[in-house]
């Protein structure tokens, strides 16, 4: 597989995604129409239809109306295994992108169903070492897109206060607090406080 079609999310998260917003029966589209939210994205004047009936057959937006709007004879998710939207073996760029959209403020302008989805995709997206987090604001409703995150980060820190628990040690608790604080602003700060937090464990291990 060439390099740049290498995918780091797999195709067991973004299948567990789309079984939970099924599940859950979450609209994807949000209050958008469906080819309006898709157009957000891709260029559906650019994509072949799949009907080939006249009036139908120039391109997807004309065959997604005809399917989900004249007729409503489509799945409510096709979406999500059509091949020409890609979305299960597409690009992580493309599949976070359309996560994103999701959750977008035009798209869902309701907060608690905004934080609803956010957190069902985000506990799949983790596993894989994604996330979507708040970046910007419009009309004072956040707009999100996508993160790397440091891996297990979170839980790490937790394993560390396990530890300073058992040692009983002001200050390699006041270390810990400095290094959950630093996960999620301040990265120099949690790492030079990590680096730290093991000589400090060596040598009360080495004292007992």
């Amino acid at each position: 597989m060439p390099i740049d079609e290498v995918r780091l999310i797999s195709e067991v998260t973004r299948r567990a995604i789309f079984d939970h917003l099924q599940v859950a029966r979450i609209s994807w589209s949000g209050r958008m129409e469906e080819a309006d939210f898709l157009q957000r994205i891709y260029d559906l004047r650019q994509i072949p239809s799949t009907d080939n009936r006249p009036g139908f057959r120039a391109n997807a937006a004309l065959d997604i109306w005809q399917h989900r709007v004249n007729n409503s004879d489509w799945d409510d998710y096709w979406v999500f295994t059509d091949s020409r939207f890609n979305l299960l073996w597409g690009s992580d760029e493309l599949f976070l992108r359309f996560l994103a959209e999701m959750i977008h403020p035009v798209v869902r302008p309701d907060q608690a169903d905004v934080d609803r989805v956010a957190g069902l995709v985000n506990a799949e997206l983790r596993r894989d070492g994604f996330e979507l987090v708040a970046t910007s604001h419009i009309s004072g409703r956040p707009v999100f897109s996508a993160r790397r995150v440091e891996e297990n980060a979170e839980g790490e820190v937790f394993a560390a206060r396990e530890i300073g628990a058992q040692l009983s040690s002001e200050y390699v608790s006041a270390q810990i607090s400095r290094m959950e604080l630093g996960v999620q602003s301040d990265a120099s700060l949690a790492i030079g406080t990590a680096k730290e937090f093991v000589e400090t464990i060596a040598k009360l291990v080495l004292e007992r």
